[in-house]
């Protein structure tokens, strides 16, 4: 059985060879790629895209399954080069069915480039792109930061694709808008963002200020005029959090306005940080208990 299918593979890729063009996006993981991928690949007149183990074409997966959904982190670096060869057999599959003739591919570096190109029997690539081609030192150091920060990874699709097979790991999606400065019109790329398998178990310890602002974010979107007073913050593998929220006019304390705080806070905290929120002790004041 095993014998057929890498025959039957081996045939696909040999088929592949000389009919795509290859252009390769490389930068260190963190630093931008897939958040700009769709933006350059449209520069280029690219159609599709493969990133961390999944074949794009515009905004649709065609094949292949996400690294980010491993629970390891050498097991997603073997999906990411295709080491599996019933994923590979796919990935070549849907390339050679839709007719791809160009292809641009992001990886860390070039060797994990070559070594794509290797696994789907690719030629190598016509032109290698650096990401700081296309953002500036400030911009990658900023993704640097984030992804340390937030342990937040983008994937070039939007939500509803990623939804599909591995809704658990969508933490948000985004909206890019791009100017088209010859065409007078703009665009808007989407994008989502993924907590990966390989990272979920591990809880990330926060700056005290990012938690105080999810939290009145979500208070001036949910009970406007109101204002965070107590807030004791406690990290042991996630968050346990106490706090005191003094209610603006037309806000008064009951349970089931606590417990509807309580969950929107809890959301919006883990949306925006990435943190992972064991327990939140909330406790509503009346701004001003006298009046009535």
């Amino acid at each position: 059985m095993w014998t057929k299918l890498i025959k039957k593979i081996e045939r696909f890729l040999g088929r592949l060879k000389g009919q795509v063009q290859v252009y390769a996006l490389v930068g260190s993981s963190g630093t931008g790629k897939s958040f700009r991928a769709r933006i350059i690949a449209d520069r280029l007149k690219i159609r599709f895209i493969i990133d961390d183990g999944i074949l794009i074409k515009d905004k649709r997966i065609l094949a292949g399954h996400s690294a980010k959904r491993e629970s390891a982190y050498l097991a997603a670096v073997k999906v990411a080069i295709f080491a599996d060869n019933v994923h590979r057999h796919e990935v070549a599959q849907a390339l050679e069915r839709n007719r791809c003739k160009r292809l641009l591919i992001l990886g860390t570096s070039d060797r994990m480039i070559l070594k794509i190109c290797q696994s789907l029997g690719l030629p190598e690539p016509v032109k290698l792109l650096s990401i700081s081609d296309f953002a500036s030192a400030d911009e990658i150091q900023t993704a640097l930061d984030n992804r340390k920060l937030y342990g937040r990874h983008v994937i070039p699709v939007p939500a509803r694709e990623v939804r599909r097979t591995a809704a658990h790991i969508v933490t948000d999606e985004i909206k890019l808008w791009s100017q088209n400065r010859l065409l007078q019109r703009e665009k808007i790329y989407e994008k989502t963002l993924v907590r990966p398998e390989f990272s979920s178990g591990e809880a990330l310890e926060i700056p005290e200020h990012l938690l105080k602002q999810a939290i009145r974010t979500t208070l001036d979107a949910t009970t406007p005029g109101s204002k965070l007073g107590y807030f004791r913050p406690e990290f042991e593998e996630g968050y346990s959090i106490k706090l005191t929220i003094w209610l603006g006019d037309g806000f008064f304390p009951s349970p089931q306005l606590t417990e509807t705080l309580r969950i929107q806070l809890g959301n919006q905290l883990k949306k925006q940080t990435g943190a992972f929120i064991k327990e939140i002790d909330l406790t509503l004041r009346e701004l001003r208990p006298l009046r009535r």
